[in-house]
């Protein structure tokens, strides 16, 4: 337990020897389909026209690009493999955009080694081993270790573009298998690692020109691409913009985050001020006509699949589109043909508020279709009964889990992840029922599962009845509403023991390809639940998001931003809505409320969380609170200020550093404040991103000061300080190389495989 002068006078010694920079947010995507939450029922529903069919976009004459990702990117780990048989089977996806052509290959960075048993002399001559390569299941090569390939090497591995170049293919997966057994009947083992973050697969392709059709968002701004390659998306407002182009820009940054899992980059430009790298990118224009130099600039060119008349009318076709209806369309960028544009427009606030809508949610639950939708009306909110059940079932192939195997001998594990929204508790009959179906080598073994929910055992079973020995596909277990963490991911394990099929003495291991068991996608959670009616109390940093993602649609947030905010601002606010978004679950349609410097006088304050962001110069709301801020500052000034114990502390004057706090609010104790600022532009950044980072979980504070490397936190509740050691907080690089040709150094020996047999269209069946 340190005192609050003492921290802030090693956070000044701190400041004065260190020089800080700033490392803008570059990227953030996706690898993966997000998984599909719990549906509920969205708090507005738009009734979209959509009035003109999809066209497929014309194929340019593609280029052939290359790009080198990481087994890491994919979320691999690393891989050890150890005779005499074992194998690892890891999965990776092709964005959306990509047309996999040219050579493509698997680059594994392994590092082989021998091991021989003290009671056994080493042999004359010892035994190969082989590592046979897998892809969708066809086998694709197969390579021969001995003891002069000991050591660390890299194995090329050619990737058939017959298997890869399949447009109706988007997920792979790839089997590798060590074998070994002849070396095992001389008391000898071979272990291999496979270092994820060194091996890589080298892809070629073409880019597939982006779909003209809403019912795909929100592609094409994210394709499903690995987080390092960074989609990125311009937000274009207008040069003067109005509350509500704030507002929806905020609706719009929530959705993307939502639908991409945070994984897209996203900044704010104003119409007059593109430069020509943001005109080469994805785009999305908010505004009104007449009020959007860009929007105005392409009905003027005639570029939209809606067309302006001269008397200021909007047709879409033959049909006359109303002044207070909502237009989103999408349309091919004129600067880059793989690029494309949405413009979320109207010809009033009213008709753009519509607009908004339409993309503020999964364009599934309206069903867009085509370049154009039109919203004339909007429902109202529903009530809210919040002691009503929430009755949900939800199925494993609604979270994304179709085909989903463990495979392999002894203690295997699979995982089932969601994500129960904040706010709510389960009632006492949640339960699950899961399906399977798994191999007869399995069901001979006397194998058992085992569920767990967040490590609290649900049910066990054996996979044959030990009475009448029939097989058991079916197991239903009560999930108890404490072992499910609301506003968090839940992990449901399935643990599979076969450890009857392993005998530790025997050099014949059964191939894990013929010992597996599959989940079925029908397999079901019920999760009923009602609203948590427990009093709330703000709670600190660590525990951020919460309470402002307590609603899935976000309507009881309140963001202010500074009383004239510049781009930078606005992109920092976009950044934190796409994280609030992706926090939530269920497919909703996002309704936060946006102002700038103040909260308006018609808004009840007790009704809403309210995140206020910038410099207390620069934003009149956080000047207003200073005197009820645990940490102040100078008036009329971005200093901070300390009084602890009638001492004051002041930091340096060019001391820059970011500051978090967490307050209740004056007008309900049960909502909070919070306030990111800091004492210039590189601290408001590090305050940002030590939230969107998530870097404050283990801080359990109600203020954290934030300099790009490091956190301090104080509870100021009880005078308790806590500090983490410097860290690393730059960008991901790019881990790869925009051209063919372009290749990396590397200190040890490349050898390229030669496939073992030509792939078929169809899987073979496995061999040994």
């Amino acid at each position: 337990m340190r005192k609050l002068p003492f921290l802030l006078a090693l956070i000044a010694i701190f400041g004065i020897l260190t020089l800080f920079s700033v490392v803008q947010p570059h990227q953030v995507t996706a690898q993966q389909n997000p998984p599909t939450a719990t549906p509920v029922t969205p708090t507005i529903t738009p009734t979209p026209r959509s009035l003109l069919p999809a066209q497929p976009t014309p194929l340019p004459e593609a280029v052939l690009l290359a790009q080198n990702i990481s087994l890491a990117a994919f979320n691999v780990r690393d891989i050890e493999l150890s005779t005499p048989q074992s194998s690892s089977r890891f999965n990776f996806r092709v964005p959306d955009n990509w047309l996999a052509s040219g050579a493509n290959m698997l680059r594994l960075d392994l590092d082989y080694g021998l091991i021989v048993t003290a009671t056994t002399a080493t042999p004359v001559a010892v035994p190969p081993v082989l590592l046979r390569v897998r892809l969708n299941n066809v086998p694709i090569a197969t390579l021969t270790l001995t003891p002069n390939d000991i050591g660390r090497r890299l194995i090329e591995v050619p990737l058939p573009v017959e298997i890869m170049g399949d447009p109706a293919l988007r997920d792979f997966n790839i089997l590798l298998t060590l074998d070994g057994r002849d070396q095992c009947l001389q008391g000898i083992e071979s272990r291999l690692r496979i270092s994820a973050a060194t091996s890589e697969i080298a892809f070629q392709y073409r880019l597939l020109p982006p779909p003209l059709d809403l019912s795909l968002y929100p592609r094409p701004f994210y394709n499903n691409a690995p987080a390092v390659l960074g989609e990125t998306v311009v937000f274009v407002l207008p040069a003067q913009p109005e509350p509500l182009d704030y507002e929806a820009a905020a609706s719009l940054a929530a959705a993307l985050g939502a639908l991409s899992r945070n994984r897209v980059r996203m900044y704010a430009v104003h119409a007059d001020a593109l430069t020509e790298a943001d005109r080469l990118a994805n785009q999305l224009w908010i505004g009104q006509i007449g009020k959007h130099a860009a929007i105005d600039a392409a009905y003027a060119a005639r570029r939209f699949p809606t067309r302006l008349e001269p008397d200021g009318s909007l047709f879409v076709g033959n049909t006359r589109i109303a002044p207070d209806d909502g237009v989103a369309q999408i349309m091919l960028n004129p600067d880059n043909p793989n690029a494309a544009i949405i413009a979320v427009t109207a010809q009033t606030p009213d008709g753009l508020r519509k607009a908004t809508q339409v993309l503020s949610g999964p364009p599934a639950i309206i069903g867009l279709g085509g370049p154009v939708a039109l919203v004339s009306q909007i429902g109202q909110a529903p009530a809210v009964d919040t002691n009503a059940v929430l009755a949900e079932r939800v199925t494993f192939a609604d979270l994304g889990y179709i085909n989903a195997p463990i495979y392999g001998a002894g203690l295997q594990f699979g995982e089932i992840v969601f994500t129960m929204p904040d706010g709510v508790v389960l009632t006492d009959d949640a339960s699950l029922d899961f399906r399977f179906d798994y191999s007869d080598t399995l069901a001979e073994a006397n194998a058992t599962v085992t569920l767990f929910m967040n490590d609290t055992p649900l049910n066990s079973t054996f996979l044959r009845n030990p009475r009448t020995g029939e097989r058991v596909t079916q197991l239903k277990a009560r999930i108890p509403p404490f072992s499910v963490i609301s506003g968090a991911q839940n992990t449901l394990l399935i643990q599979i023991d076969s450890s009857g099929l392993v005998d530790t003495r025997a050099c014949e291991v059964l191939p894990s390809v013929i010992v597996w068991l599959m989940p079925r996608p029908e397999s079901t959670f019920y999760l009923p639940r009602r609203a948590d009616d427990t009093p709330v109390r703000v709670p600190l940093l660590s525990g951020f998001p919460s309470p402002f993602t307590r609603l899935s649609d976000l309507r009881d947030l309140w963001f202010i931003l500074p009383d004239a905010p510049n781009a930078e601002e606005i992109g920092q606010m976009l950044r934190l809505m796409a994280f609030l978004g992706s926090s939530v679950t269920g497919s909703t349609r996002f309704t936060p409320r946006v102002s700038l410097g103040a909260l308006p006088s018609e808004a009840d304050p007790s009704a809403y969380h309210i995140i206020a962001l910038g410099r207390p110069t620069r934003n009149a709301y956080i000047r207003s609170l200073n005197a009820r801020l645990p940490q102040p500052f100078q008036e009329g000034s971005d200093a901070l200020q300390q009084v602890v114990d009638s001492v004051v502390y002041r930091l340096p004057p060019a001391y820059d550093i970011g500051v978090l706090q967490l307050i209740d609010s004056p007008s309900a104790p049960q909502r909070a404040i919070l306030i990111i600022s800091g004492t210039g532009n590189v601290g408001v950044e590090s305050a940002l991103r030590a939230l969107i980072e998530r870097r404050t979980v283990n801080l359990p504070g109600n203020v954290i000061y934030a300099s790009p490397t490091q956190l301090w936190t104080i509870n100021t509740r009880t005078r308790e300080t806590i500090s983490l050691p410097p860290t690393a907080t730059a960008e991901p690089r790019l881990l790869a190389t925009a051209a063919i040709g372009v290749s990396t150094a590397t200190p040890i020996p490349v050898f390229t495989v030669t496939p073992s047999r030509t792939p078929t269209s169809t899987p073979t069946a496995a061999s040994w």
